[in-house]
């Protein structure tokens, strides 16, 4: 529990282990991720007409590489995580749409994202990146 977050991207999910058993707020080695939409590159989608059974009709199925469609923005991805002061986001990652993860491993945190150039803060520090 203690898990909060805000994000500009409107399809998304955010996930938070602790490794090491603890809860959230106390464990000293963490795993979060962030998943949003995804489709082939070259996939095609229309609208159904309407009665259908869902809201789109697959056209063309693409090939990979999957792409998520990330790109920088100034209304960023904030977390707070139990234990943390309440009113400042625990990680703030500025990026709408793609993908990233980030480990938490006795004081240590990486970072990586599938969209270039994004750099995050976990508790008011920036942190490096892997593109």
């Amino acid at each position: 529990g203690g898990v909060k977050f805000c994000s500009s991207t409107t399809i998304c999910a955010i996930m938070v282990q602790s490794i090491d058993g603890k809860p959230i707020g106390q464990s000293r080695h963490l795993l979060l991720k962030m998943a949003t939409q995804a489709q082939n590159t070259g996939e095609r989608l229309e609208k159904a007409v309407a009665g259908s059974v869902g809201t789109f009709v697959l056209l063309s199925a693409g090939r990979g590489p999957v792409i998520t469609l990330g790109s920088p923005t100034s209304q960023p991805t904030r977390l707070w995580l139990s234990g943390d002061d309440a009113k400042a986001p625990s990680l703030i990652v500025p990026l709408k749409n793609g993908t990233w993860e980030a480990e938490l491993k006795d004081g240590v945190f990486s970072f990586l994202c599938d969209t270039p150039g994004i750099v995050a803060k976990w508790r008011g520090k920036r942190i490096g990146i892997r593109d």
